[in-house]
């Protein structure tokens, strides 16, 4: 048994536990360490939806945040903008919004990382949106 891998699955480890249990005729309890392994895969499945679904809002703040970049924008090159302090805070409002683009670009690689590994709609090589 190989429980000293960091990089071993869960499921791999608790095959070799199963296998040593058969060997030994110990089919009661290798039946339940299956079970059990079965569980924490459907569990971990589900879990890990629920994260690329969460993380699929990246797709809306994006959309919102256009809209706020954009008009920002234009009242920067706009009179309004010679107003004191207009420019500052103008100025301000765009570069935190490029901020939060930033990190919706982060949301959107983890997702799509989720989904290439197979473990964000339970498909190997799923679709990231």
């Amino acid at each position: 048994m190989n429980s000293e891998s960091p990089t071993s699955r869960p499921s791999d480890e608790a095959a070799e536990i199963v296998a040593w249990l058969e060997g030994r005729g110990e089919h009661e309890a290798a039946g339940r360490v299956r079970a059990l392994a079965d569980r924490l895969g459907e569990w971990e499945a589900q879990v890990t939806r629920q994260v690329v679904d969460t993380l699929a809002v990246h797709h809306d703040i994006r959309n919102a945040l256009t809209g706020v970049l954009g008009n920002a924008q234009l009242v920067l090159m706009g009179p309004g903008a010679e107003v004191p302090g207009v420019r500052r805070r103008l100025e301000s409002l765009v570069h935190e919004a490029e901020r939060i683009k930033d990190i919706t670009d982060r949301l959107h690689q983890a997702r799509a990382g989720l989904l290439a590994s197979g473990n964000g709609k339970g498909e190997p090589g799923g679709q990231a949106a």
